[in-house]
């Protein structure tokens, strides 16, 4: 009898042990909660603001920006034999107010015997470009070394960069 007494006893310290320690749980913890709304102000504005062309061989360049400043046109016409080319030197400047990286290039042909060597343009692929500056980075129109017809008419080629907010 009396170890049973003895253990009830136990058994209701244990109890209240547990209901004072779910009591002090609840009264310590806390929901915090938090409402608002978000508002982002600034302009993304990244585009070309300059574009020239070096002759390294015979041949001809011209460049022209589009008026949305998004794409680079270069026209090529005068490569004598394969492997002659011509560098492109190009310009991009952070127009915003908030700050950008280069997410990809795409660079267009008309002619498939014209490639375009992108030799600094993929380094500059992740790099912040704050706002206000600018990065020059250059490529090359190239015949294909490997191309066994002739480069007749010459080629045009589109270069387009894209940029987003860098985070």
């Amino acid at each position: 009898m009396k170890k049973i007494r003895k253990q009830n006893i136990y058994i209701l310290i244990i109890s209240f042990f547990l209901i004072g320690l779910s009591v002090g749980y609840a009264y310590f913890s806390e929901e915090v909660g938090v409402g608002g709304t978000v508002t982002s102000k600034g302009t993304f504005d990244v585009g070309f603001s300059s574009s020239s062309c070096t002759k390294s061989h015979t041949g001809t360049c011209s460049t022209s920006i589009s008026s949305d400043r998004d794409t680079v046109t270069v026209n090529v016409s005068g490569l004598e034999s394969p492997g002659h080319y011509i560098t492109v030197t190009v310009t991009v400047k952070n127009y915003g107010t908030v700050p950008a990286v280069l997410e990809s290039y795409t660079f267009n042909s008309t002619n498939t015997n014209i490639e375009v060597v992108n030799s600094s343009v993929s380094s500059a692929q992740g790099v912040n470009l704050a706002v206000g500056s600018t990065r020059s980075m250059s490529f090359l129109v190239r015949w294909k070394s490997t191309s066994t017809s002739g480069v007749t008419g010459g080629a045009t080629i589109t270069a387009t960069l894209n940029y987003a907010q860098n985070t």
